[in-house]
């Protein structure tokens, strides 16, 4: 479960099978939010709308860094950029949105 760190000004997870602790400071979030000030309920409720992207984030920077189980890290705009792109685009109804119209 996700929480708030005070006294590092960020957000705090643990990636399922990893057991070491991810942090995204609130910096990041003024990115990703567009928003030069945003309050820690509104990093948590953008990391819990976009859960699935941060746990992608987290598993391709430990690949990546070749991080070992339990192993503390953080992560940046960039990386939850990148997880972000790669998700599909959900429609309101909740289907996959399709990169071309749909011929009828």
């Amino acid at each position: 479960m996700p929480g708030w760190l005070e006294e590092i000004d960020s957000l705090a997870f643990t990636p399922r099978e990893h057991g070491g602790r991810c942090v995204v400071h609130r910096r990041a979030f003024r990115v990703l939010l567009g928003d030069p000030e945003p309050g820690s309920r509104d990093c948590l409720a953008y990391f819990a709308a976009n859960e699935t992207a941060f746990a992608r984030a987290a598993a391709e920077k430990i690949a990546a860094r070749g991080l070992p189980p339990g192993a503390a890290f953080h992560l940046n705009s960039r990386d939850v950029r990148r997880a972000l792109a790669a998700e599909p685009l959900v429609e309101p109804s909740g289907r996959a949105a399709r990169d071309e119209p749909e011929q009828g």
